[in-house]
């Protein structure tokens, strides 16, 4: 891996998202993007608009905003610290901050990304909003590469857990885990089933079995019966130092997840990374 992007808002330093960030990038050896969000409303030099057809110079610019000197000092800062931490831990880093960015702009940028890096409580507007907040589910549903929510802590990775349904996207996104990450060998690989009814033939299994015991020196394999949002909440709850691992964002368990963490504390804090990925 060479390129992770890290989006943050730039008026709010994510400390902890940033220990997390540089701990994968380490992992990989991958430069860290820092990408600084800002979503200023005017540009900083008069522009061409137009209006109904009708061609106008915007005469205010940036600067003409209240607190915009003041917004400007602290992203410049939080950007020093940014660099300043990679620089301690020995990550490579570079910083994208386009004071205009959308996202659209974003999700092209993450098609020459090999993975992003988020928090889950990123947004444009730097307000408090629902967990994740809707710019972070439009980069899980719309992102060209892979997504990665930030863990609350640093905690290093003791297990991965594949969710596995059968479906072409679920061992997309194990074979994205391993080829991005493949110094993970050394930790605990377990692939979970959820479902009422077993639908992973004997065969398929010892298939799986195999695959994974090819990239990994310890691995298992799980069957969840019963509803799958509650007996795959339960089972994480016992977890720790987890990377959960899911395809298709916004389809199936990862939708349903996503739903039942809104109403629960233990989610909300994300307390575990969680990689995102659709084929």
């Amino acid at each position: 891996m060479k390129k992770i992007l890290f989006i943050m808002n730039g008026l709010q330093m994510p400390f902890h998202a940033t220990d997390f960030a540089c701990y994968m990038a380490s992992l990989s050896g991958a430069k860290l993007v820092g990408v600084f969000l800002e979503n200023l409303r005017y540009g900083e030099k008069p522009e061409l608009q137009q209006v109904m057809g009708v061609p106008y110079v915007e005469t205010i610019v940036a600067s003409d905003i209240p607190g915009y000197a003041k917004d400007n000092e602290r992203v410049e800062n939080n950007i020093r610290i940014f660099e300043k931490i990679c620089e301690q831990k020995n990550v490579r880093s570079a910083v994208y901050r386009d004071r205009t960015v959308s996202v659209d702009e974003l999700l092209g940028e993450s098609r020459f990304a090999d993975m992003i890096i988020v928090d889950p409580a990123t947004g444009f507007n730097g307000k408090t909003e629902e967990i994740p907040t809707p710019f972070v589910r439009e980069l899980l549903s719309r992102a060209e590469c892979p997504v990665l929510i930030a863990a609350a802590g640093v905690d290093p990775i003791e297990e991965i857990v594949f969710c596995y349904d059968g479906g072409a996207s679920a061992f997309f996104a194990m074979k994205q885990l391993v080829s991005l990450f493949p110094s993970l060998d050394e930790v605990k690989a377990t692939i979970v089933e959820v479902s009422k009814n077993s639908t992973i033939s004997p065969q398929e299994k010892k298939r799986l079995k195999e695959w994974l015991s090819g990239h990994y020196n310890y691995s298992d394999f799980v069957l969840l019966q019963g509803n799958a949002k509650d007996e795959l909440f339960n089972f994480l709850l016992r977890k720790k130092n987890i990377l959960l691992v899911m395809g298709a964002y916004g389809r199936n368990a990862v939708s349903r997840f996503f739903r039942q963490s809104q109403a629960d504390l233990f989610i909300n804090n994300l307390p575990f990374p969680v990689f995102i990925t659709h084929c």
